[in-house]
């Protein structure tokens, strides 16, 4: 009876798989209307899922944050603290000759 149980689980879990994955082998079928509204319920749920994964990687992966992109911002608060320095040459903050070779 245990072994029967645990074959059923297993079953289970791999109909559920091939139906969330949307693959859908064909091997095992629904008997009765009620069986047939649950695989349809698994595979939209299936297909939601897949498309929202495919969406958040491909947003991954199609952004903007290249090397060139990051290079520039960087110079860019680099300049802009570059020109902080360059307006603070008072004695007490920074020597003049030391705001020069900077």
């Amino acid at each position: 009876m245990l072994k029967d149980d645990f074959a059923t689980y297993v079953f289970s879990m791999y109909w559920i798989f091939e139906t969330f994955t949307t693959v859908g082998y064909g091997d095992y079928t629904g008997g009765n209307n009620r069986e047939y509204l649950v695989t349809m319920l698994f595979e939209f749920i299936g297909f939601c899922y897949n498309a929202v994964l495919i969406s958040s990687m491909t947003s991954f992966f199609n952004s903007e944050a290249n090397f060139s992109n990051m290079l520039t911002e960087r110079l860019t608060h680099l300049d802009l603290w570059m020109k902080r320095i360059e307006k603070s040459y008072k004695p007490y903050y920074l020597p003049p000759v030391l705001g020069k070779s900077i």
